[in-house]
Formats: C-alpha cells, sequence, structure tokens
C-alpha cells in the first residue's frame, strides 16, 4: 500500500484516543527535508522525524502544560523501498508513543503517553512504500 510522503508541510497530531490533546509539535533536528527531493515543490523529509512537543493537556488523568520528555521524540518510518538521498523517506501515518510528562492540580509532575502520527503529509501527488 502507498502512502503520501510528507513534506516541509507536514502536520503531527495526536492519534485519535489519545489521552493527550492541544499543545504544539515542532520539527527539530536531526530531521532535515531532503533538498534533492521534492513533492509539490516542497524538500520531504527522510527519517529519522524528529519532534518536540509543549503546552497539552488531558482530562483523564487531569493534567496541564504537557511536554515531551526526554524532550526529543523521533517517530521510525513504515517506508521498505522508497528513499531519498539513499535513505528511507517518512510516510503520512508513520507514529510513535510519545512519552510526556504534565502537571496534576497539585502542581505535581505525572508521567504520561500517548500516540503521535504523521497526520497530514502536505502534499498528496508523491507516493512511497
Amino acid at each position: 500500500m502507498t502512502e503520501n510522503i510528507p513534506n516541509e508541510d507536514l502536520t503531527l497530531d495526536h492519534v485519535s484516543g489519545s489521552p493527550i490533546s492541544g499543545g504544539a509539535f515542532v520539527v527539530v533536528p536531526p530531521s532535515l527535508p531532503s533538498p534533492f527531493n521534492k513533492a509539490l515543490n516542497k524538500d520531504v523529509y527522510k527519517t529519522p522525524l524528529s519532534f518536540s512537543f509543549s503546552g497539552g493537556t488531558s482530562t483523564t488523568p487531569p493534567l496541564t502544560a504537557i511536554q515531551s520528555l526526554p524532550p526529543i521524540q523521533t517517530i521510525p518510518t513504515s517506508a521498505t523501498k522508497c528513499k531519498a538521498e539513499g535513505v528511507l523517506v517518512m510516510l503520512e501515518g508513520d507514529s510513535v508513543t510519545m512519552t510526556a510528562q504534565g502537571i496534576d492540580g497539585g502542581g505535581n509532575p505525572v508521567a504520561i503517553s500517548g500516540d503521535v502520527e504523521i497526520k497530514l503529509a502536505g502534499q498528496d501527488k508523491g507516493k512511497g512504500i
């Protein structure tokens, strides 16, 4: 089955059913889009795809100020054949269980985890497997 290859316009999001919601994801080094491979004239992402997360909330358990812990998390690829610069590319739908920490009503840090995925590739023309 082929999936869209994420470009610079990709969207990371919480998987449906995750206890964590809201907040902001930021793609961070060592993630670098390939300047030699493009989808809709934007550089595509190859492995690994690393991100940080902050500002999330949870209702079960009730937590605020959720942030990824460790600060940088990495999404593995499900690609088996498609490469950019000799390295497997990321695919829309690739996911990871993010470990995080939030603050409860008493001001105490509490560990929590939730799945994160490449929700939208940012384009729908470049496909990979």
